[in-house]
């Protein structure tokens, strides 16, 4: 059996899984901080087996006395350092719940996974609680369904740090719960707090990190939007009006939004902000094999705006309720206008 060791700066460097010239595991390892163990076993003639990982987190005193009636979550990059926009960074989660009504540290955690975060949003990057995409991962970096806090396993989730934009903290959660009252999918959320640790070592209260909102991410799939993903050979007949996910945003590195030729209409967007691609996202979409899709889109969103601007916009039959679905866009409308989100 070889092993790896991810304990500091400069191992959580290099976190792949364990090959042939790995150290060979010849007696106990002795384990006295945080450390994640990595380990494959190989033979001659043979595929490597499959790794595994364990990663056992030190926690000083004073952090295994907190207590919360609130779930608690760990997040470690094993002294890898902080998260940026650019790329995700590989951590360790640790998910704590409460037991008779109070969360402890001193508990044992309900999950464990591999994982990796990139800082979220715009704005709200530069603050010092920041918001993360977070994404759970299997042993070879790729996406693993998690369970997390009783929703539904899945992958991709957002750690939403509700900050001085924000000073209830009850916002979007208020908001995502109305919808799904008003009988629409909307993300489930869960409050949570937050430790980071980004230097390496033992998890102290100097690692509190505030209250946090576990949110699921939006996108396509089973227990999140149920819908079918557009395929590039989809390019004609009903299946080609199917779904397109959007947002609306500002725009991020990489991102053309309305910009790009040939796409969207120039004028359209929300607010003064873009509407850019989601899924298919825009380097997606600017293939060749969609051609039919953006052609599909930019007439349908174009004759859409124009209906909006024209003296008929009302028309029962040619206005914009031949566009849009009217009673969930009144519900989205009202739960807007209530939460001003």
């Amino acid at each position: 059996i070889r092993y790896l060791l991810v304990n500091d700066a400069t191992s959580a460097a290099n976190t792949n899984v364990p090959v042939p010239t790995s150290p060979l595991y010849t007696n106990a390892l002795l384990i006295t901080n945080t450390v994640q163990v990595r380990a494959r076993s190989f033979a001659p003639g043979l595929l490597p087996g499959t790794p595994a990982s364990e990663t056992y987190l030190a926690f000083n005193t004073n952090a295994l006395k907190a207590s919360s009636d609130l779930p608690m979550l760990v997040v470690h990059t094993l002294g890898g350092g902080d998260f940026n926009q650019s790329a995700l960074k590989t951590a360790h989660l640790s998910v704590f719940e409460p037991v008779l009504g109070r969360t402890s540290l001193s508990s044992a955690p309900t999950v464990t996974t591999r994982a990796a975060l990139r800082v979220r949003g715009n704005t709200s990057a530069s603050s010092a609680k920041k918001s993360w995409t977070m994404e759970t991962w299997d042993e070879f970096n790729d996406d693993k369904d998690v369970s997390l806090l009783d929703m539904p396993a899945e992958s991709d989730w957002v750690l939403y740090g509700p900050a001085s934009m924000e000073p209830v903290m009850i916002h979007n959660p208020f908001a995502y719960e109305l919808a799904r009252r008003l009988g629409h999918w909307a993300s489930r959320t869960r409050f949570v707090e937050l430790y980071l640790n980004t230097t390496g070592g033992a998890i102290t209260t100097n690692n509190y990190h505030g209250i946090y909102v576990l949110v699921e991410k939006v996108k396509l799939d089973h227990g999140r939007i149920d819908e079918e993903r557009m395929e590039p050979e989809i390019t004609q007949g009903p299946a080609l009006t199917g779904t397109y996910l959007m947002q609306v945003d500002r725009l991020e590195s990489g991102e053309g939004g309305v910009q790009i030729p040939a796409v969207l209409p120039n004028t359209l967007s929300s607010g003064g902000n873009a509407i850019t691609f989601t899924d298919p996202n825009e380097s997606e979409i600017l293939l060749p094999s969609r051609a039919a899709q953006r052609f599909y889109l930019r007439n349908y969103l174009t004759n859409f705006v124009n209906t909006l601007n024209s003296p008929g916009y009302a028309d029962p039959v040619t206005g914009y309720s031949a566009y849009v679905n009217v009673a969930p866009s009144i519900n989205n409308h009202l739960v807007v206008t209530l939460c001003f989100s």
